[in-house]
């Protein structure tokens, strides 16, 4: 399975190496990404809601990340979310 992981994530960058980059600056690209990610829980604000994905699936609602944000409902949530969501999590057995 990790042979699989590794092949399929340097598969997925086949086109920056088609457009002329080496692998020195795919090594910048992935340290730029990995402190990028840090950096940003560094200095985040954000009041986390974990588990917020369930409310978001289950519910149609969503809070934003931003200062003050409210729940919002989501025009695209159709009832068939949560039935999809049990489908998928029966499938997993």
């Amino acid at each position: 399975m990790t042979i699989f992981s590794m092949l399929f994530y340097i598969l997925i960058y086949f086109p920056y190496f088609l457009a002329g980059n080496n692998f020195i600056s795919f090594l910048k690209a992935q340290k730029w990404i990995v402190h990028h990610y840090l950096d940003s829980w560094r200095v985040s604000n954000i009041k986390t809601i974990y588990g917020s994905i369930f409310i978001y699936f289950l519910t149609g609602f969503n809070k934003g990340w931003y200062e003050g944000a409210i729940w919002e409902r989501i025009p695209e949530w159709t009832i068939f979310w949560p039935v999809y969501i049990l489908i998928f999590f029966i499938q997993l057995k």
